[in-house]
């Protein structure tokens, strides 16, 4: 019966049409609120919504009507990642597994939960006894990498993809999982980062042909001079996410007279962040990703001269998007710090201290440079002022870093160490998502000790979840350094903002030379070290110099204002030069 009750709203949802799909299934839910199955169907649905106390709730309800079914038990933990507690999204995991123990799924779901609630140790430790069960099994395999690479064991990740990869070596979501993997591991060159994004290219292009039906080529109805330049920028993070931080002046200083521009946002649901940006550009579409073929529909509808998308091969990406031609031009910018390897990506918007010229050949995409930089920060709104600094408060230098523990690779361990040897007394503030769960803790503070920094010097905090709280921590910082060989963008930016020096090391690539940019623009070249010999006599030597330090923590936050990092006009215009120049060829 149940099969016969649900099977067209499940129809509905193979169609592709979710909104009907869930009125039909609330309507279901009320006239047979006994059947486990349509309750189970309905809190699937009201997930995908963000509806989570609804779905909970009628996750609960097919639990409580069926206790013997994994499947029913399983969508319930699903509802409680995110409304609920780590605990019971386990421990009803738990109770499936005791029913169904050869059901791989579970342990894959339970890896899930784990990392969603920033139990990264755990999810390792439960993806290894997983895979020690199930060997072999693809999905443990991937999500075992993604925990590996949100502990920071980012070569151990890709070792498991490459090996997902031989048995799979057609699959878009494993190949592009690695390709952005690539960039945290800084045992692997230039030459085989960049190998790793043109496979997915290769792949996606041989295997997956764009469909007849994309824009035709050739110059832009705009750059004929017959209207303004359609620009569309489309990701999933245009909300209260370091993207956001940065697209906002796009989004409101360019010249409407010489461009129409689209907002094009795939995530679920927004937040404060999102209503800011709703309101910048003239047309803003929710798009979102479930539906590929929506989002392709609803870009090519609107006639784009250029699309730029801001994701690349991070979470929330939707490369294949730009690969069946949804605009004239499609170009690659902000969100991702290499090229995306993709034949119909024509351009990747850089400037000449992230990709100097003489690096061309590191992008599949043309490279466009919006000198000086390529970046314009927008503060949040309602920053605290900057705080006096840790070496007045406590007496002692305070060395910290605000970037995600992703970024910190044994180089970057090697380099914080070298700091902490050469400045005694010192301490290292480490601040991210994370440092919550006690077993990542002592993992990174172990990394620290073998390099022969006692560990008591090393201290970590949590995220903050107000902002003005998060800035207000960098107080407790006189120097941040920077991670290698994936620099931060929005930490440095903040740490600036809040007074606090950085400390750099170049590289040979864009993620590396991120931090180059953003010091040189806001006149601290001095800052950018290139060896790591010098890093540690940079940081040091401003560890000693007190006098510098109160210098620049009073005068730091001008410098960012005066700078091109925060001259929304400036930029615009930059943009708005680069949109013609990728329009008319």
């Amino acid at each position: 019966m149940s099969d016969v009750l649900t099977g067209p709203v499940r129809a509905l949802l193979q169609a592709g049409d979710r909104a009907g799909a869930l009125r039909a299934c609330a309507a279901l839910a009320q006239g047979h609120a006994q059947d486990a199955d349509v309750a189970s169907l309905h809190a699937y649905l009201l997930l995908g919504e963000g509806a989570f106390e609804q779905a909970v709730a009628e996750a609960r309800r097919a639990v409580s009507l069926r206790p013997d079914s994994a499947p029913m038990r399983a969508n319930l933990a699903r509802t409680l990642m995110y409304k609920g507690t780590v605990e019971e999204a386990l421990a009803v995991v738990d109770g499936a597994k005791g029913l169904a123990p050869q059901w791989a799924e579970l342990c894959s779901l339970e890896g899930e939960i784990a990392t969603h609630f920033g139990r990264f140790m755990e999810a390792v430790r439960r993806g290894r006894e997983a895979l020690a069960k199930f060997p072999g099994n693809v999905e443990l395999l991937y999500n075992l990498a993604l925990a590996l690479h949100a502990t920071g064991q980012n070569a151990e990740a890709v070792g498991l993809l490459e090996g997902a990869i031989m048995r799979l070596p057609t699959d878009l979501r494993l190949l592009g999982t690695a390709a952005f993997l690539s960039n945290y591991v800084d045992t692997l060159s230039a030459e085989q980062v960049l190998e790793a994004h043109r496979r997915y290219g290769k792949v996606l292009t041989r295997h997956y042909p764009a469909p007849s039906g994309g824009v035709a080529g050739g110059p832009a109805a705009g750059a004929r001079g017959g209207r303004r330049v359609r620009v569309g920028v489309l990701s999933p993070d245009l909300r209260e996410h370091s993207v956001a931080f940065f697209a906002r002046a796009l989004l409101e200083h360019v010249d409407r007279s010489k461009i129409e521009l689209f907002a094009y946002s795939t995530q679920k649901s927004g937040d404060a962040m999102t209503g800011v940006l709703r309101g910048l550009p003239e047309h803003w579409r929710d798009v979102p990703a479930s539906s590929l073929d929506g989002v392709v529909a609803a870009i090519r509808a609107d006639g784009l001269d250029l699309l730029i998308e801001l994701a690349g091969h991070t979470k929330g990406g939707i490369l294949p998007v730009v690969h069946r031609r949804v605009a004239v031009k499609h170009a690659s910018y902000l969100g991702y710090p290499n090229t995306t390897g993709i034949a119909g990506m024509q351009f990747r918007l850089v400037d000449s201290l992230t990709d100097p010229v003489g690096s061309e050949w590191m992008a599949t995409e043309k490279l466009v440079r919006l000198d000086p930089c390529f970046l314009c920060f927008s503060p949040p709104t309602g920053s605290p002022a900057v705080g006096e600094g840790a070496c007045v408060s406590r007496g002692t230098v305070t060395f910290g870093s605000f970037n995600t523990v992703k970024k910190i690779s044994d180089s970057t361990v090697r380099l914080w160490s070298g700091v902490l040897k050469r400045v005694p007394g010192a301490r290292l503030l480490l601040k991210s998502h994370g440092f919550d769960e006690p077993a990542m803790r002592e993992h990174v503070r172990g990394r620290f000790e073998a390099q022969g920094v006692e560990g008591a010097r090393v201290e970590f905090l949590g995220p903050v979840q107000e902002t003005a709280g998060h800035l207000a921590v960098y107080g407790q910082v006189d120097i941040a350094l920077d991670t290698y060989p994936y620099h931060g963008t929005t930490t440095t930016c903040e740490a600036l903002w809040m007074g606090v020096p950085v400390v750099t090391l170049a590289g040979d690539r864009h993620a590396s030379r991120v931090g180059v940019s953003l010091l040189t623009n806001v006149g601290l070249p001095e800052l950018v070290a290139r060896s790591e010999a010098e890093f540690v006599d940079i940081a040091a030597g401003l560890a000693g110099d007190g006098a510098r330090l109160r210098t620049l923590r009073g005068g730091l936050r001008g410098m960012v204002e005066r700078s091109p990092l925060m001259d929304g006009p400036g930029f615009a215009r930059r943009f708005e030069r680069a949109v013609v120049e990728m329009v008319g060829e």
